[in-house]
């Protein structure tokens, strides 16, 4: 990926490399090659790592133009903690139309998704539900960060109902009471979803 500095001193990232890399890690199915291209990616001389977890020694990253929110850059940590590298997704990346997601998640199995931030501060089951909606309009799996004190019966009630009505969500990535929880779409729309967040 090469990078144009102007007289002006901005930055202009040639993206392309980046893109076609991400899609490739997306459509690829053998877990060797998966990794392999992962680990090209993230060596990317534009890509500068402004965190790592001293655990796991997971790390968020970004482009130099990347700006992030103080309560994205706090969930993203929590990604961290729980085994995932975060790439913030670099806004030149996005053409109109396309959906405007926050991060891309990696996982050691090599697995690449790309994600909504969100961030939970009001105890209601319409703030959760509005939350599901808004993240669905962005990516097909949404990072929920609930800083409030809802309840479980208002949280799984605001998520289900944010499911039946944005169809595209797959899953869930919870932060919710100090524990993780990844919820796929069926597990959240089945009754099991208040057991195992009770």
């Amino acid at each position: 990926m090469r990078c144009k500095f102007q007289s002006s001193g901005a930055l202009y990232s040639d993206l392309t490399v980046f893109i076609s890399i991400v899609q490739s890690i997306i459509e690829l199915r053998q877990k060797a090659l998966r990794r392999k291209l992962i680990h090209e990616l993230l060596l990317d001389k534009d890509l500068i790592s402004i965190y790592i977890n001293k655990d796991f020694g997971t790390q968020i990253f970004k482009h130099i133009p990347t700006n992030i929110l103080d309560h994205e850059f706090a969930t993203a940590i929590k990604l961290t903690e729980v085994q995932y590298d975060v790439i913030f997704a670099p806004k030149g990346m996005f053409k109109r139309g396309q959906k405007r997601f926050d991060i891309f998640i990696i996982h050691k199995d090599g697995i690449l998704i790309n994600a909504d931030l969100k961030t939970n501060f009001e105890p209601s089951k319409n703030a959760i539900y509005n939350l599901i909606k808004s993240g669905g309009k962005q990516a097909d799996h949404i990072v929920l960060d609930i800083r409030s004190s809802i309840p479980v019966d208002g949280l799984v009630s605001g998520l289900k109902e944010g499911l039946r009505d944005e169809k595209s969500v797959k899953s869930v990535l919870l932060f919710y009471k100090k524990h993780f929880f990844n919820l796929d779409r069926n597990m959240i729309l089945s009754k099991r979803i208040y057991k195992l967040l009770k």
